[in-house]
């Protein structure tokens, strides 16, 4: 049983992570869309 909720655990860690990730790069891609907006 505690081996199933540290696996759990781990899979919402890595989720945690990757929407992390995921939202940094809309960041990105928004400031990249208005860097660009400002230099035409």
């Amino acid at each position: 049983m505690f081996h199933f909720v540290a696996l759990k655990g781990n899979e919402m860690k890595q989720t945690l992570k990757q929407q992390l990730t995921i939202t940094r790069e809309q960041r990105n891609k928004y400031y990249l869309k208005q860097i660009q907006k400002l230099s035409e």
